[in-house]
């Protein structure tokens, strides 16, 4: 994991949120980050995955988006997963 530090020597992380998401979104609690969580629906944002976590919201598929949601943010952490037109 890059170790990631703005000049105002704020220590955030954006990755977004989902199964793996609510992974990494622990571990840089864990390591003393403040993670910004990019969600679709922040009325969906509850619970301990998303405590401690600023939420912001954006869609990877909208880039328009991202800009806002990622604005003062210092690294990227993308949980998106590969899916199939199948479902696999």
């Amino acid at each position: 994991m890059l170790e990631l530090q703005s000049s105002r020597n704020s220590r955030r992380r954006i990755t977004l949120a989902g199964y793996t998401g609510k992974y990494v979104l622990e571990e840089l609690r864990k390591r003393g980050y403040t993670p910004v969580a990019l969600v679709r629906d922040a009325a969906r944002a509850r619970g301990p995955v998303f405590e401690g976590c600023v939420v912001v919201t954006g869609n990877v598929l909208e880039p328009a988006t991202l800009a806002p949601a990622c604005d003062g943010v210092v690294g990227i952490i993308s949980c998106l997963a590969s899916r199939c037109a199948n479902g696999l």
